[in-house]
């Protein structure tokens, strides 16, 4: 028997279970009155439906409920209205499995212990500058990053690795004179006597300087552990930090072993029971981003790359479904005893 060809349309159906991108694959495709004419029953409204709620329960698209509903104001929805959607089976909502006591491996016991804070501390016999950590500089010398430079003396301008003392003249309120003798020879130590005025002239010399090592970054408090970049207060004991948490250090029994960063169990079956749930959640969500990147680019290429994105897509629900129920699994496991 012939078949005939799937169109381009029947073949990209599939992809409406994903997310709202690809319904930009389909318009530019030209599908969505193949969408609009798919088959359709009747809905009641209830409360809390909503276009967008209908979407999401029958795995479609708003604007694929719109036009299955041309005459009907989706703002204005009132209960026990009749509208159409399309004709899926929706699988009723599943309930979280009730808790294994068959589960052996234990979550380690934890607690909060705050945000962590920068570096802001310097070791003893060494002071802050900047970002970093130095010996502290001579007395009558200042600090510039990795350099020690003398102090101006009192009467002289600091001018960066200068100092000048500016020139000085004022009048004596008498003139050297033969007649006014008196007069002569009485200007301050370090002035020129100008006979009317005592004059000191301007001087500059370059200060002193030394290199005081190359600093060092900051450190903790003493009630403070450093973990990364940042700081945190110290565990309790028999408790080990990991950022903001604090994680039990001991095993709950003699003989225990540890499954990962954050688990233990009585013997290796336990552990790779608990690790094979986390291998399985990651690898779920791992696809479910694979699948959203592969819409992006059916969109991105004009449909090009749509057959891609229908392959993958129509199992996006299944994935997240699958995905969720290793997390409620991974709730499940106890915590570890104290």
């Amino acid at each position: 028997m012939l078949h005939k060809p799937a169109s381009r349309c029947s073949m990209m159906l599939p992809i409406m279970r994903c997310p709202v991108a690809a319904l930009a694959v389909l318009a530019a495709l030209g599908c969505l009155q193949a969408v609009a004419a798919q088959q359709s029953c009747d809905h009641e409204i209830k409360s809390g439906d909503t276009f967008w709620a209908l979407s999401q329960r029958f795995q479609t698209e708003v604007a694929v409920i719109q036009r299955l509903n041309p005459g009907v104001n989706p703002n204005n929805l009132q209960i026990g209205q009749k509208v159409k959607v399309p004709c899926v089976s929706v699988p009723a909502p599943t309930k979280p499995a009730p808790r294994n006591p068959t589960y052996k491996a234990c979550w380690k016991l934890s607690y909060g212990r705050g945000a962590g804070r920068p570096l802001h501390t310097c070791a003893d016999g060494m002071e802050k500058y900047d970002a970093l950590c130095y010996r502290p500089c001579r007395d009558s010398y200042s600090a510039f990053h990795a350099s020690c430079f003398q102090r101006c003396p009192s009467g002289y301008q600091d001018h960066g690795a200068l100092c000048t003392r500016p020139p000085h003249i004022y009048g004596k309120g008498c003139c050297c004179t033969i007649f006014t003798k008196k007069c002569c020879g009485n200007c301050p130590s370090g002035y020129r006597d100008d006979g009317c005025t005592c004059h000191r002239t301007m001087h500059t010399f370059a200060k002193d300087s030394y290199i005081r090592g190359t600093g060092v970054p900051m450190g903790c408090g003493s009630n403070e552990e450093k973990n990364g970049a940042l700081c945190y207060p110290r565990c309790r004991p028999g408790y080990n930090g990991n950022g903001p948490v604090c994680w039990s250090s001991g095993a709950p029994a003699p003989g225990w072993q540890r499954c990962n960063d954050i688990g233990w169990g009585p013997d290796r079956e336990a552990c790779d029971e608990m690790n094979s749930v986390f291998t399985e959640m990651g690898l779920k969500m791992g696809t479910l981003a694979f699948c959203a990147a592969a819409v992006v680019a059916a969109v991105a290429s004009a449909g090009a790359l749509a057959p891609a994105a229908a392959a993958i897509c129509p199992q996006t629900i299944a994935i997240a479904a699958d995905g969720a129920a290793q997390g409620v699994r991974l709730a499940q496991f106890p915590s570890c005893p104290s």
